[in-house]
């Protein structure tokens, strides 16, 4: 698999999604995937044409990139794995369960005080909102269960939202990894419900240390690495019944080789359990949020680095398998991920038509690493016409996504 390819020379003759650093969206620009606030609010829709004014209030929101849908292929795109509707619903549920976090804790170091001393009126409000999420991530559920994989293109996300998105992503791509693995409705219901609150302790940290967009001092990583047993706390606080669903936002920095954190837990590297996991050992619930956390944080813009494009993604979590994350639940995510995802603007980079340009139009079921590609620029970036290839009958043919343009891959 060869690298993402980030030349502006190349990136100008491709079609299909693309992914640009705002300062290299013109206008008449057509959005290519629906943005969302963080209260849920759709901001705009995939199809909006975009104009300087649009442009420069999704940069105050704190926007750094954009996916474009360019070319004559640009009614190619990955079929949404869960509505606007219910996503807006689990945003805003989330939203509203962490800005009651947000009064209810009195320690913002580390929690630790905040289920000694929460007023009763703060308990039965974090337990209305709590089933709150409860009856979204239902919904979230009924319809993930319906998809046939993931659809390979995470939401973007901005400095306000992250937390928020980035736990409806997590749910949905774990709920997606459950289904691979089986579980029953009671077991999605349970993994959801953890991952949908497995970065409450985030809440305990200063927005500008999270935000911070240059490396972190030791001081200020202690602290963001303190969020795991801070959310775990509170969470045990008014709901210490919900012992695998508390347990998801304390193991998930957990690595299978015991070099993760908060307390060097270890793990088999199995699906299969004989009873409850072993003291000092990760539980599975976690696990599978692990690999759930790693994959939507890669795909993110963060303010220190530019997401990755969804192959490197995928090269990343297949190489973490084993050491960092739990290698049959690696397995079975591999299997409902697509590397190129329907849509992806594409470069060949081995094989004979090496150099040329096209776009992901299919997806093999079997094979998700070896998608069908439709061909339309030559090696020279002129314009042919167009023509398929199925890679799965084509080995030798290599192909990489073009994401990203130069500047944005500079900035990183």
């Amino acid at each position: 698999m060869g690298p993402t390819v980030d030349s502006p020379e190349v990136q100008d003759e491709a079609n299909g999604l693309k992914r640009l650093l705002l300062d290299s969206v013109s206008d008449g620009s057509t959005l290519g995937r629906t943005l969302f606030n963080e209260r849920g609010d759709v901001l705009l829709r995939r199809g909006a044409l975009l104009n300087r004014r649009y442009i420069e209030s999704l940069r105050d929101r704190g926007f750094r990139s954009l996916y474009i849908a360019d070319g004559p292929d640009d009614d190619l795109a990955p079929d949404e794995i869960v509505s606007e509707h219910v996503r807006a619903n689990a945003t805003a549920s989330v939203h509203r369960f962490l800005n009651v976090v947000a009064t209810a804790r009195l320690d913002r170091r580390s929690g630790a005080s905040a289920e000694r001393t929460m007023s009763e009126e703060a308990a039965r409000a974090l337990i209305t909102r709590v089933a709150s999420l409860r009856s979204v991530v239902e919904s979230v559920i009924d319809e993930v269960l319906q998809a046939n994989n993931l659809p390979g293109l995470t939401e973007l996300k901005t400095h306000d939202n992250y937390t928020f998105c980035h736990s409806i992503e997590v749910t949905i791509t774990a709920i997606m990894i459950g289904r691979e693995l089986h579980f029953d409705r009671a077991a999605l219901r349970e993994l959801a419900m953890g991952c949908i609150l497995h970065d409450v302790g985030k809440m305990f940290i200063a927005p500008q240390i999270l935000n911070k967009p240059g490396r972190l001092t030791k001081e200020e990583m202690e602290l963001v690495k303190s969020h795991p047993g801070a959310g775990y706390r509170f969470l045990r606080g008014f709901q210490p019944d919900a012992y695998l669903i508390n347990h998801v936002a304390y193991q998930h920095h957990e690595r299978q080789d015991g070099t993760g954190y908060p307390r060097g837990l270890t793990g088999q590297n199995r699906i299969g359990r004989e009873g409850r996991s072993g003291r000092g050992e990760m539980l599975l619930i976690a696990e599978i949020a692990a690999v759930a956390d790693v994959y939507d944080a890669l795909s993110s813009d963060r303010p220190h680095r530019p997401g990755m494009a969804p192959d490197q993604v995928v090269e990343m979590i297949r190489s973490m398998a084993g050491t960092h994350l739990n290698r049959e639940v690696v397995n079975g995510f591999l299997s409902i991920v697509p590397a190129y995802p329907v849509g992806s603007a594409i470069h060949v980079t081995e094989g004979s038509f090496t150099g040329f340009c096209g776009v992901v139009v299919n997806l093999n079921t079997q094979r998700l690493d070896r998608p069908r590609i439709r061909l339309d620029r030559d090696r020279s970036g002129r314009r042919i016409d167009p023509f398929e290839i199925d890679l799965v009958w084509e080995p030798l043919t290599q192909i990489a996504i073009i994401l990203f343009d130069r500047e944005l891959r500079q900035a990183g």
